[in-house]
């Protein structure tokens, strides 16, 4: 039987250029416009760092409002509209000539990043992927790191060469050309190209349907599969449902995974010049741990996918453990490389991890509202401890360590807690 290319796999590639513009240009990449803004723009350091907050605040609001904005519009062209007002954050800072219009602009792209990076991408893969969802999640999230890769070389090149305005409009000029390539690729449900989810048919058992999921001439279109979590390995398998007194574990957890993957991690570079460090090795310690975070995201989903999400969930979550011990204890820079390795691979978790336990703990129409609240709590997370390690170090001699001693625990805590709701969820189907 002929098999054909499933289109899935280019919904995915969307889902990667969508996160390349919403996260990785918009956000990722902002820092290296910093040093020019406080040059060119006569900002304080404190007016930068407040740029920042914003954007997170921002995102936050534009996550809380995204229900309904996503029943306004369909996902393709809600996406669409993201990306455009993301653009449109770069279009205002190339306006900009002091501090009120760079917080606009910063607006614009948190708003962009909130409604359309990571929420409506998990949305959107769901409904395309019922098998490898997690590793289209993996593979679509390495679109947030691809802009740290050789792109700030060119954006360092283009502002001392053409200047930062018209560094900004380029740069804006690319995203909205990423974004409607995007917008042409991605269709919102397979049934609107008489498909199913990749791996659908297959799965259900239908062996007239071939095996990646295209639908053949002549066959009845069945009813989906009662939801149940992709987590195969050591029966793992349940039926998901998210109750309201999960809650009580869950907001902790997904606040605490926002804490470890924005706050911990962006300050690793003062954590390792507090401890004497030379910053050229503290450079290429974070250089390298980019590498390592790509990794870690891709094997990710790769491994969820074959041995399950809960074994997943304890390896990371003990590298990413494991990564901040090593931080506050390195005394040479093997220890130091190591632990910025460690980590950064570990981190992984919190990238990916939401979107993956969202797909198995809650059932197939609680998804788009519980990876919603997972999105808001990961944020929150990141705004309220944004300035914890600097007014830790302020009243701890300058010292990071106890601001990451901090962070060990919410790593301990936030693991045993969603491998809780794990077993929780088993023991229910069980009795069930």
């Amino acid at each position: 039987m002929k098999k054909h290319f499933h289109y899935s796999f280019f919904i995915c590639l969307a889902c990667t250029l969508t996160l390349f513009v919403c996260t990785g240009l918009a956000c990722n990449l902002f820092s290296i416009y910093m040093p020019f803004i406080l040059k060119d723009y006569g900002i304080t350091n404190t007016q930068s760092s407040s740029i920042l907050l914003i954007r997170s605040f921002s995102s936050f609001l534009a996550i809380s409002v995204s229900g309904f904005y996503y029943k306004l519009f369909n996902l393709r062209k809600g996406m669409l509209t993201a990306a455009l007002i993301s653009a449109l954050g770069f279009v205002t800072y190339s306006r900009a000539n002091g501090y009120p219009l760079m917080i606009a602009g910063s607006a614009l792209t948190g708003i962009g990043f909130g409604i359309g990076a990571t929420l409506p991408v998990s949305m959107l893969l769901n409904r395309w992927f019922f098998k490898y969802r997690n590793l289209a999640m993996s593979i679509s999230a390495v679109g947030t790191t691809l802009a740290t890769i050789g792109v700030p070389s060119l954006v360092t090149a283009s502002v001392n060469t053409l200047g930062l305005r018209s560094t900004f409009l380029m740069q804006s000029a690319v995203m909205v050309a990423i974004a409607l390539l995007c917008f042409m690729i991605i269709r919102d449900d397979p049934s609107s190209m008489s498909l199913r989810r990749f791996g659908e048919a297959e799965t259900s058992g239908d062996q007239d349907a071939p095996a990646d999921g295209n639908e053949t001439e002549g066959n009845d279109k069945k009813d989906p599969p009662e939801n149940t979590s992709r987590t195969k390995g050591f029966s793992l398998n349940f039926h998901g449902y998210v109750r309201k007194s999960d809650w009580l574990i869950l907001i902790p957890t997904l606040f605490f995974i926002g804490v470890l993957a924005n706050p911990a991690y962006n300050h690793m570079s003062v954590l390792f010049s507090g401890q004497g460090f030379d910053p050229s090795a503290i450079a290429l310690a974070l250089s390298a741990s980019g590498l390592a975070g790509t990794a870690g995201k891709l094997l990710f989903g790769w491994l969820s996918d074959k041995i399950s999400v809960f074994v997943c969930n304890f390896i990371y979550g003990m590298l990413m453990t494991a990564g901040l011990i090593l931080m506050c204890t390195a005394s040479s820079m093997s220890i130091m490389y190591l632990s910025v390795a460690v980590f950064s691979f570990g981190v992984g978790i919190t990238v990916i991890g939401p979107t993956a336990w969202a797909g198995d703990l809650s059932s197939e129409d609680q998804f788009d509202s519980v990876i919603r609240r997972f999105q808001q709590l990961y944020n929150l997370g990141s705004i309220v401890f944004t300035l914890f390690p600097g007014m830790v170090a302020d009243r701890c001699g300058g010292s990071y360590v106890p601001a990451y001693v901090v962070f060990i625990i919410f790593s301990f805590f936030a693991v045993a807690a969603i491998q809780y709701m794990y077993v929780l969820n088993i023991k229910r189907d069980r009795r069930d």
